[in-house]
């Protein structure tokens, strides 16, 4: 009559991993001092699974062919990912304006990166003109991370300094599709006129600034370059503006 139980080898020691892991392990193996063991699982997943949050018992179990038995336990414990999310407060900037201070990740205390990020500064003169993606990523006190991300549009904006006077014109952006900012700086917009003209030096626009921020669309126009003008009675400055669809 046997009465020996199988010996299992190799059974797992109790894992950690973070939600959406996927689960691996070496099955473990059985011997008999009679021939006939057989191991099968009876409960928990199967390795190569996504586990469940929490914690989840796998079992294991050994048969002889006298029907003796011997279990090999062990846990699988998943810890939930953070949630987190990315919203910049502004997503336009100039190509050569300062670096601005990153903000707008959660929850608190996570990272950033992306072309022309250093620490939580975004520098638009390193990254360039174009899009550039900035990820957030948080990782909590389990160790599990979770990722955002948000984008900033790096303008290249056209920069003039009036001559008699320390104004700044931006333009952007430029070039367009026909919807453009100009902003002026150091100078107030009354008794400012904006002028457009196109290559055959005809005016196709006209107003009046009414604010230092000024949006203009003009995505009627065709394709091309425009000169803008801007004038007052003690500021003059003059750009060019491409359309191009």
């Amino acid at each position: 009559l046997d009465t020996e139980a199988p010996t299992i080898t190799g059974c797992p020691s109790t894992q950690t991993f973070c939600e959406t892991d996927t689960v691996t392990w070496t099955d473990p193996t059985a011997s008999d001092n009679c021939s006939g063991v057989t191991m099968t699982q009876i409960a928990g997943l199967p390795s190569g699974s996504i586990f469940p949050v929490g914690a989840t018992l796998c079992t294991f179990r050994a048969t002889d062919s006298a029907g003796n038995i011997t279990n090999c336990n062990f846990n699988i414990i998943v810890n939930a990912n953070p949630n987190a999310s990315l919203s910049l407060p502004a997503t336009q900037i100039c190509d050569d304006d300062l670096p601005v201070t990153l903000s707008g990740g959660s929850p608190s205390g996570g990272v950033y990166s992306g072309t022309g990020v250093t620490g939580s500064t975004f520098d638009p003169i390193a990254a360039g003109a174009g899009t550039h993606v900035i990820t957030y990523t948080f990782t909590n006190g389990s160790g599990c991370s979770d990722t955002a991300t948000d984008s900033y549009v790096v303008d290249d904006c056209t920069r003039l300094t009036d001559l008699t006077t320390s104004a700044l014109v931006k333009v952007y952006p430029n070039p367009t599709q026909g919807t453009f900012t100009i902003e002026l700086i150091g100078a107030s917009a009354a008794n400012q006129t904006i002028t457009i003209i196109n290559q055959l030096g005809e005016k196709v626009y006209s107003a009046n600034l009414v604010a230092a921020t000024n949006t203009i669309d003009l995505s009627w126009l065709a394709n091309g370059i425009y000169l803008i003008k801007i004038q007052g009675s003690d500021f003059n400055s003059t750009t060019q503006l491409i359309i191009q669809k």
